[in-house]
């Protein structure tokens, strides 16, 4: 199946990934972040869709199976430690994620990316939370074209 560190494996097998983006107009800035709470991360365009995936209002229908995701902040600053965690809208509860604050000045690869597995047994509706501590006052920056400002691939392995 792969680890967290360098997805899945590719070699036995096909997979379908769908993939999603927080995009904004010219001159609109990314969402305003507090460093007292976890926050929903904003998703709005499906750039790959898939049948088992659905999204609405920053939240995510999944059909049950194995998933690994990799969200991709696009930082103009990066800030000092994150935790990303999946949250149950209906149990109102942490069901996966990276669980823990990650050093973003060690522990987050240079590209950026961050991964993780989720194993569900039914379906389930969730948004991605963000924790994030040491933040600049902008720390995507302001849209001077088009501006994509995260990104969270999901991969169906199972």
């Amino acid at each position: 199946m792969g680890n967290s560190s360098y997805g899945p494996e590719t070699g036995g097998g096909s997979f379908e990934t769908a993939v999603f983006q927080e995009v904004k107009a010219p001159g609109i800035q990314s969402h305003a972040f507090s460093s007292t709470t976890f926050e929903a991360i904003e998703f709005n365009t499906e750039i790959v869709p898939q049948s088992w995936v659905s999204l609405s209002s920053n939240q995510f229908t999944l059909d049950a199976g194995i998933y690994y995701f990799v969200y991709k902040p696009t930082w103009q600053v990066m800030p000092t430690n994150i935790d990303i965690s999946v949250y149950d809208v209906n149990a109102s509860d942490v069901i996966g994620g990276t669980k823990t604050m990650v050093d973003t000045s060690s522990d987050v690869p240079a590209n950026n990316t961050i991964p993780f597995y989720l194993n569900i047994s039914s379906q389930v509706t969730f948004e991605l939370r963000y924790y994030i501590l040491g933040i600049p006052s902008n720390i995507f920056g302001r849209s001077q074209g088009t501006e994509y400002y995260q990104h969270l691939s999901i991969t169906k392995i199972g």
